[in-house]
């Protein structure tokens, strides 16, 4: 009876412990998953910024040589 009721304690045991790391596991996917939604978001503005930038020179650029045509 004492060895059942030992198993039964353990188990609870196991149960709690296991829902922690489960926990913690769960928390770690989350901030890893945000950080790598703040990186791609931080790639695109990157990019579009660049190509902002790209397109106005090229404007300017245009612009300015149409000038001696």
């Amino acid at each position: 009876m004492d060895d059942k009721l030992f198993d039964n304690n353990y188990n609870i045991e196991n149960i709690k412990n296991n829902s922690v790391n489960t926990i913690a596991t769960n928390c770690l996917a989350l901030t890893v998953r945000k950080e790598y939604r703040l990186t791609i978001t931080k790639h695109f503005f990157k990019k579009s910024i660049k190509l902002s930038i790209r397109v106005a020179l090229s404007l300017l650029s245009l612009n300015f040589l149409n000038l001696f045509i």
